[in-house]
């Protein structure tokens, strides 16, 4: 009998990459596409035996190509921030094109929390707030497409949100001079999750769809306190990394001035760990580990990340 065969979306990235290991590593056949298939990205994915088409979402041939046979889809798409509906219509295409195969039975997408909705301190009216509202939106697509499984999961804070290279985009010049400027408060809780937890969740929603069928699920592994997760960060680091929290006038002088939009993000969803129950994440089954096991694990990464930081500093 042939091994079940997945499509993977964003496989070259955090999620997407995690997910083709752990499929692999159970001899599902995966399948695949990359902008740029000499990436080291892709050549990694391509050495573990995963089928990487060379080609991008917009690219509907290459995407027929590449889902024909398959019996799951993986569907996790990045943002455009220059044009929010991109991903939206990136979305309809593969899963138009993932209909029409007849073959896919169950589509997991993962996407985010649904922040803009459901955190008060969200404004409507910011310019991020429609990137959020398609994310929220893909999930009624799914369930209208007619698949005969559908999951939506919603992880929390990336654990690799922390590290190289994501560092550089969540807070600037950390990974240099060892300072954590947040638009956070000293009360924020991080609703961290590995992102390898986020592939064990979608290796067993695909091995078990009547038990994950039309669930929307959101999860963490761990709440943990925004200066003791950068506490633990500098232990592992073997840094003095500290953390500065940017009052709210530095924080619309940043956004105002295009030099890092981030901190004014992070002041909206200082209360995102409302929105999840750990207790409830681990009642799925799905094993999730701490930071703490998280930095063991990554100490490489970590250590590597924060080279630069002057030792002391």
């Amino acid at each position: 009998m042939a091994p079940p065969t997945a499509f993977v979306t964003s496989a070259t990235g955090t999620q997407g990459s995690a997910v083709a290991r752990h499929l692999r590593s159970l001899g599902w056949s995966v399948h695949a596409t990359s902008r740029n298939p000499s990436s080291a990205d892709a050549q990694a994915l391509t050495a573990i035996g995963v089928r990487v088409t060379p080609g991008s979402w917009d690219d509907e041939p290459v995407l027929e190509s590449s889902i024909a046979g398959c019996q799951f889809l993986f569907l996790n798409l990045f943002p455009d921030l220059n044009d929010a509906s991109r991903e939206l219509t990136q979305a309809k295409t593969i899963l138009r094109i993932a209909k029409a195969t007849t073959t896919i039975q169950h589509v997991v997408y993962s996407g985010a929390f649904h922040v803009t909705a459901l955190l008060p301190d969200y404004p409507s009216n910011h310019w991020s707030t429609p990137l959020h509202q398609s994310k929220q939106t893909i999930p009624s697509i799914i369930q209208s497409s007619g698949f005969q499984y559908w999951t939506h999961l919603q992880p929390g804070y990336f654990m690799a949100n922390l590290l190289d290279p994501k560092v550089h985009f969540h807070f600037k010049s950390a990974s240099e001079t060892g300072i954590f400027a947040a638009g956070y408060l000293p009360s924020t809780l991080l609703p961290l999750i590995d992102h390898e937890d986020i592939a064990s969740f979608v290796v067993s929603a695909f091995q078990n769809p009547e038990k994950f069928h039309g669930k929307n699920i959101t999860f963490a592994g761990q709440l943990l306190p925004f200066e003791k997760t950068i506490e633990l960060l500098g232990k592992a680091a073997s840094r003095n990394l500290r953390v500065e929290y940017l009052s709210d006038a530095e924080i619309a002088q940043a956004a105002l001035s295009g030099e890092n939009f981030m901190p004014e993000i992070q002041k909206f969803t200082r209360r995102m760990a409302e929105l999840v129950d750990v207790e409830e994440s681990k009642a799925w089954g799905v094993q999730l580990g701490t930071f703490q096991a998280f930095l063991d694990r990554e100490a490489d990464a970590v250590k590597a990340t924060f080279a630069n930081v002057p030792v002391g500093a």
